[in-house]
């Protein structure tokens, strides 16, 4: 059984028909230009957490793309004999496999264990970033490592840099361990379902709806919306869509115009953007601008 990836799996949660066509019609994905730029943020701010959790520079980073990760995951295996920082470790048990951001050494009881961080270029911590530690702790572990605790490092948005290279606070952390060791057979459901997709020779039929955008924007979507009549004034043109009642009209697949959305389903700022937009017109706040 070949090992799928981490984010294979998350893309299989998020569509299990993204996953299909990542791995059969590559070819269809059109990445845009703001998943290019998470792409590139995310990778600024995993240099800065290497500054952050190594300031000695004593740890290695295991470079994925230079190794290939079957290289990776071996070169990973041999740097857990030595108490110094790693990143970008990577592992491969039960059928999958995952590279973790920070593994740090720590003793416990006289016998060297590791502690798990994950970083993220947000300020809080979404559900999917909990599935994500769920899915790193349990291939780790799984892996045979000693994992004692697994966190997850998110943006502090009220930091600010004093200059010199020094980032010291700008992450905070929050503990995941119990959770993240707990959710074992959830995972192991979630790779079970990959794998089954993955080998699956027939498209899935899976209409567009909420899950083209939530959590992530999916590069197929215009290809999964081929055969709908494209709207005037797109729907998931609103902002911040959070209530129920809004939610489940931006996932019916037969509701795709703001015209179709009633007012009193909208906010204040939502309203606004419906209405501009049906209008023609631009909203300058000038007020605001100034202040």
């Amino acid at each position: 059984m070949y090992p799928v990836s981490k984010s294979k799996i998350i893309a299989c949660r998020q569509c299990p028909k993204r996953l299909w066509l990542e791995l059969n019609r590559p070819e269809l994905n059109e990445i845009s230009d703001g998943t290019e730029m998470a792409f590139t943020i995310g990778n600024q701010v995993g240099e800065v957490a290497r500054k952050i959790y190594d300031p000695t520079h004593s740890g290695t980073l295991v470079d994925i793309g230079l190794a290939g990760v079957n290289a990776a995951v071996a070169k990973t295996s041999s740097l857990l004999a030595f108490d110094k920082p790693i990143f970008e470790a990577g592992f491969s048990a039960n059928g999958a496999r995952a590279f973790a951001d920070v593994l740090l050494p720590i003793k416990v009881a006289g016998t060297l264990a590791w502690r798990m961080v994950e970083v993220k270029s947000s300020t809080s911590v979404k559900d999917y970033h909990r599935d994500d530690v769920a899915v790193q702790a349990y291939v780790a572990r799984s892996a045979g490592i000693s994992l004692t605790a697994v966190a997850l490092a998110t943006i502090d948005n009220t930091w600010t840099y004093q200059g010199e290279g020094n980032y010291n606070g700008l992450l905070v952390e929050t503990d995941m361990t119990d959770e993240a060791f707990g959710r074992d057979r959830e995972v192991e459901s979630w790779i079970a379902m990959t794998h089954s997709v993955a080998a699956s020779a027939h498209e899935p039929e899976i209409k567009a709806g909420k899950q083209c955008t939530q959590p992530f924007a999916c590069g197929f979507t215009a290809y999964c919306s081929s055969d709908r009549v494209a709207a005037e004034f797109p729907i998931s043109w609103l902002p911040r869509v959070q209530t129920k009642a809004l939610s489940q009209l931006v996932a019916n697949v037969d509701v795709t115009d703001l015209r179709h959305v009633p007012d009193d389903l909208l906010n204040s700022l939502q309203l606004r953007v419906k209405r501009q937009t049906l209008a023609g017109t631009a909203y300058f706040d000038a007020e605001g601008a100034r202040r």
